[in-house]
């Protein structure tokens, strides 16, 4: 993993271990990855402003995806058996570990930001959008529609996602203030 500084025109290392790394995602002082040197997928982490580089997850089982927004890096894991994908989550600031949905459906790839988390669900019999406050431990549906949704971002106050429910895929969005949905484009 190797980063590349946009005022200085300089690229730098990040990490070099001779095993594969993969995925980094970027948000403010923190780089999150999938990292294989310990036989899995793993995730690791480093700090920009210390350039110190750390382990978030090793579990013996599969962890992957990694995103971060904020203080939070998420990820879907396999520790509770092949094929039961939950979504876990590290508070980057104070060096711990959380669960966020364990459910004993799937979930899969989760966005994160500012301690708002979404991912995709099908404990309802198809791909869903469920969502997770860190801070009040709260975890809410974001859209239950019986077609398949998939691929949520967060960034503030808005959880965006593409959807089926139409025929195609269209991106709709909800608010999370409101606790209101909003479809954001209806080209066929």
């Amino acid at each position: 993993v190797y980063g590349y500084d946009l005022s200085t025109n300089t690229e730098f290392t990040i990490c070099t271990d001779p095993y594969n790394q993969r995925l980094p995602v970027i948000y403010g002082k923190y780089v999150v990855w999938n990292d294989w040197r310990n036989g899995n997928w793993d995730i690791y982490g480093y700090n920009l402003e210390t350039k110190t580089e750390f382990p978030i997850c090793t579990n013996a089982a599969h962890q992957y995806f990694p995103k971060t927004g904020g203080r939070y890096a998420v990820w879907w894991d396999e520790r509770n058996g092949i094929g039961n994908w939950d979504i876990y989550g590290y508070d980057l600031e104070a060096g711990t570990e959380l669960p966020i949905c364990t459910d004993p459906n799937n979930q899969g790839y989760p966005a994160v930001h500012e301690g708002i988390v979404a991912w995709i669900d099908d404990r309802n019999g198809n791909w869903d959008i469920y969502g997770y406050n860190i801070a009040s431990s709260t975890e809410f549906p974001v859209c239950i529609d019986t077609s398949d949704q998939f691929r949520p971002w967060v960034h503030g106050n808005v959880i965006v996602w593409f959807d089926l429910r139409n025929g195609n895929q269209d991106n709709y969005g909800y608010s999370i203030h409101d606790s209101q949905e909003f479809q954001i484009t209806t080209d066929t």
